[in-house]
């Protein structure tokens, strides 16, 4: 069951996603940080939900600009996922 937890995993994460963007202040969510537990009957949990992860590349980042571009495009890329996605379900 386990090999399976990616559909249910990109549900409930798109579902953290539109209620914290249904939100008043929701329009100032851009990056999302979803960590999910999966227990042993396969059923996903929420654990955390953070508004700006930050990572290992965002410090190299801020540190030294050769890490910019990396992170530029790490930080895209869940957004960019997102937005083909819903393109075709629309």
């Amino acid at each position: 069951r386990r090999a399976d937890a990616g559909g249910p995993a990109v549900e409930a994460a798109t579902a953290i996603a539109r209620t914290l963007a249904d939100r008043p202040d929701g329009d100032r969510v851009v990056e999302l940080g979803v960590d999910l537990v999966l227990d042993p009957d396969g059923a996903l949990h929420p654990v955390e939900v953070t508004g700006k992860p930050r990572g290992r590349l965002e410090l190299l980042a801020r540190n030294d600009p050769r890490f910019r571009p990396a992170h530029d495009a790490l930080a895209r890329g869940p957004l960019a996922w997102l937005a083909a996605r819903f393109a075709r379900s629309a």
